[in-house]
């Protein structure tokens, strides 16, 4: 949105932002109307009306102006609402496909086939009475996502390649020991950081080949003290990456 905007749900003032062109978002569960139940005898749909004021200038218009037009205030992107379980969900999941021995490229031919490694970071969301605040996400310290005395949530990752085939045997834990592929990994409550090294080759990212692979993210519910469920998905999400590397060398863009 371009310059400031202030958003109400269902006229219940939710936040505002003046950082023109980049996302925002609101947690907007206590101000939402829900459907009644059938047990209530109402089956009707329970309304909503998101409303968006935008100004047109502000005082940031002042600082803004140096780097992009003026002028062109409103809402540039989407605007929408989703839901997330109510007990723990996938918050966020950055993920960057990069090749490895980039060094030996010839910059005057075109491999297809490399090593790649995945930079990935992640952090479980929970209800607002034991949603934790963001943290320093480097620190070593293996901190599992505890709810309850019993109940545990970890993110597993799988990686599909172009043709849709996991690359992996087996989701990734990043929690557990002894995974080879897995390395500089940080846990600390529930943020998440590693590296994984991609068994084989990819097939590298170019705009005349533009291979992309599919990474899953999947919140996965463990309760030991269950003898029939003691793991279940909870949240899954699913991002489509490339393989690049971009550095400027003997004053070459590659």
């Amino acid at each position: 949105v371009e310059s400031c905007f202030f958003v109400y749900m269902n006229g219940k003032f939710v936040g505002m932002g003046k950082d023109a062109r980049l996302p925002s978002e609101f947690d907007v569960t206590s101000c939402i109307n829900y459907a009644s139940s059938e047990k209530d005898g109402n089956e009707g749909d329970a309304k909503n009306i998101l409303a968006v004021i935008v100004l047109k200038w502000s005082d940031a218009s002042f600082l803004e102006q140096q780097d992009h037009w003026r002028g062109m205030g409103g809402i540039h992107r989407s605007v929408f609402l989703y839901s997330t379980p109510a007990e723990a969900f996938i918050e966020d999941v950055f993920c960057r496909g990069e090749l490895v021995d980039i060094d030996q490229i010839d910059k005057n031919t075109f491999r297809q086939d490399w090593k790649g490694l995945l930079k990935i970071q992640a952090r479980i969301g929970r209800d607002h009475r034991t949603r934790m605040k963001g943290k320093n996400i480097y620190y070593n310290e293996q901190v599992e996502c505890v709810r309850s005395e019993d109940i545990m949530y970890r993110i597993l990752f799988q990686l599909y390649g172009p043709d849709n085939s996991p690359i992996f045997d087996d989701p990734i834990d990043a929690a557990s020991a002894g995974n080879c592929l897995i390395n500089d990994a940080h846990l600390r409550s529930n943020l998440i950081s590693f590296h994984l090294e991609i068994p084989g080759k990819v097939k590298a990212w170019s705009d005349e080949s533009p291979n992309l692979y599919r990474l899953e993210a999947s919140l996965m519910r463990i309760n030991p003290s269950s003898l029939t469920n003691p793991t279940s998905k909870v949240d899954v999400l699913d991002f489509k990456i490339g393989f690049r590397s971009v550095e400027i060398r003997d004053r070459e863009l590659l």
